[in-house]
């Protein structure tokens, strides 16, 4: 048997986050309302700038700028030369930055906030893997493309059959709440949370990042 001092660190990064995932999701499954009403609820006045609403602007810009970045890594995986590889690279930003500009003169703020947030993602991996081969993250970039819509579908069926109502809906006396294993069917669609669900679908594929 492999000691665990023994494996990649990688490896032994996966196992400890696997732990903390597994701790996290009982504890948030027991106390759910509880965590719900100290995060969302500390304002009354739902448009105040809070944790919760942190979360939700970066979970639903978060996973379009890392659509982009997957393609980014895919484009420039299939040239053998490293400095042509970065060039998709390039690319992206150039782009990403014209289409910020433009979403910014019409104030579409989400689009703009999605843009920047994939130039940041972009710049990241050419820090990180500045004299690396980027064929090496071409299955993780596939892998994160088909997550992203096969997640969506699969959340988008279950929030229908739940039915389970959001934090705010209970506030405001809208809906009542419903424990998470209790579907009903109704108009809410809280759970499965899309947000949780595509960063938990993320965390395996450390296993095909290579060292």
């Amino acid at each position: 048997m492999i000691s665990f001092s023994k494996l990649k660190r990688t490896n032994q990064l996966l196992i400890i986050l696997i732990i903390i995932w597994g701790a996290l999701a009982l504890i948030f499954s027991i106390f759910d309302l509880v965590i719900s009403k100290m995060i969302v609820y500390k304002h009354q006045d739902l448009e105040t700038w809070n944790w919760g609403n942190v979360g939700g602007w970066y979970g639903d810009n978060g996973r379009d700028a890392l659509m982009i970045l997957s393609f980014v890594i895919i484009i420039g995986s299939f040239f053998k030369s490293l400095k042509h590889q970065r060039i998709s690279a390039y690319v992206a930003i150039i782009l990403c930055f014209v289409r910020a500009f433009n979403e910014t003169l019409e104030n579409e703020k989400n689009n703009v906030t999605e843009m920047y947030i994939a130039i940041i993602f972009i710049c990241v991996l050419l820090i990180i893997s500045w004299k690396k081969d980027w064929k090496r993250y071409r299955i993780v970039a596939f892998s994160c493309i088909i997550l992203i819509f096969v997640s969506k579908n699969i959340i988008s069926f279950i929030n229908t059959l739940s039915g389970r109502a959001r934090p705010y809906q209970v506030s405001s006396g809208e809906l009542s709440y419903t424990p998470w294993y209790i579907f009903t069917g109704g108009p809410g669609t809280s759970f499965p949370s899309g947000h949780t669900t595509m960063a938990c679908s993320f965390l395996p594929l450390l296993f095909f990042i290579k060292e």
